[in-house]
């Protein structure tokens, strides 16, 4: 921090460190994930995903809090809330490529027990940051369309809703979920997606996997990270 005074807020690879005998294999996807997103860029492009950084590795400048504000409360995960902000105002972000932080996963945790944390908080958060971040970065009235018509995903698709996003059409690789929504959007098959340049794709699917092979199927289409799409997990 004292060497690069363009960063606001930096973070460390972890290692998790399950306990209490729990299922830990969700924690364990999601701090393998946390730590391949080093970069400022990928954070920056991640943000809708996950929140980019295990809490107690991160450290900020007391400056970012006298001029964005410190935590919040609400009915939200606080710390995503501030690191959301965070990038709303453009602050630069990195990780140390080095693991800094051995991280205990006990099963009372607030993150597991509290409904601060909850699928649904996470998902509202997004959607209220997102509608700030699409109107600084998409040229509307572009056509929003969105990937995905599972539950989790016609759920995201309310809360954007409710901030005033309105997704036209939906594409879906399941042929049986292939339909007109009870929310009167189009659920069209992904091969339909048309060219790039003629909407803006936001892809709402949660497992990394998949993630990975339908942002390897966009770019083969010609779509651009941020200029075409981005992921809304």
């Amino acid at each position: 921090m004292y060497s690069n005074k363009d960063l606001g807020l930096v973070s460390s690879l972890v290692k998790h460190l399950p306990s209490d005998n729990q299922d830990a294999r969700g924690y364990e996807s999601y701090v393998k994930w946390t730590n391949e997103i080093k970069s400022n860029s990928e954070i920056s492009n991640s943000r809708f995903i996950e929140s980019p950084f295990a809490h107690p590795s991160v450290i900020f400048r007391k400056e970012l809090i006298h001029r964005y504000g410190g935590y919040r409360s609400g009915n939200f995960p606080e710390d995503y809330e501030l690191w959301l902000r965070f990038l709303k105002n453009n602050v630069k972000m990195q990780k140390v490529d080095k693991v800094l932080l051995e991280w205990r996963d006990r099963k009372n945790r607030l993150s597991r027990t509290n409904s601060r944390y909850s699928l649904r908080a996470f998902q509202r958060i997004k959607a209220e940051y997102f509608q700030h971040w699409i109107k600084e970065n998409i040229t509307l009235p572009l056509p929003i369309h969105s990937w995905g018509a599972g539950k989790f995903a016609r759920r995201q698709i309310k809360y954007l809703q409710e901030f005033g996003i309105n997704i036209e059409c939906s594409y879906e690789v399941d042929f049986k979920k292939i339909k007109i929504s009870k929310d009167h959007y189009k659920i069209n098959h992904y091969m339909d997606i048309p060219p790039p340049g003629a909407c803006f794709v936001v892809v709402l699917v949660g497992q990394q996997k998949i993630r990975q092979k339908i942002n390897r199927f966009l770019k083969k289409r010609g779509y651009e990270i941020i200029k075409d799409y981005i992921f809304l997990a």
